[in-house]
């Protein structure tokens, strides 16, 4: 993927002229947490003071910053996704 964005590199295969360059790219994904399997993910160290019984099983996790998460494939701790919230809000 370097490749595309060295100078040299050229874009002929879509554009006749070669005036494509490439100087940045963006990835966005969406990453649902649902209820699903959540047993399997939740940290055991999860405490909440309002419901510790319920937190210990479901944990809420609320994210006023911006902050990096990982998914990881629990046998090999494989990481299948690496990602950065940026904006927490439910829209």
């Amino acid at each position: 993927m370097r490749d595309a964005f060295a100078e040299s590199d050229n874009f002929a295969g879509i554009m006749r002229d070669n005036g494509l360059k490439l100087s940045c790219a963006f990835h966005k994904a969406l990453l649902h947490i649902g209820e699903q399997r959540t047993k399997e993910v939740a940290a055991p160290e999860a405490v909440s003071l309002e419901q510790p019984e319920v937190a210990s099983l479901h944990p809420i996790i609320q994210f006023d910053r911006t902050s990096f998460l990982m998914v990881l494939e629990k046998r090999s701790r494989s990481i299948l996704f690496l990602g950065k919230v940026i904006n927490s809000a439910n829209e």
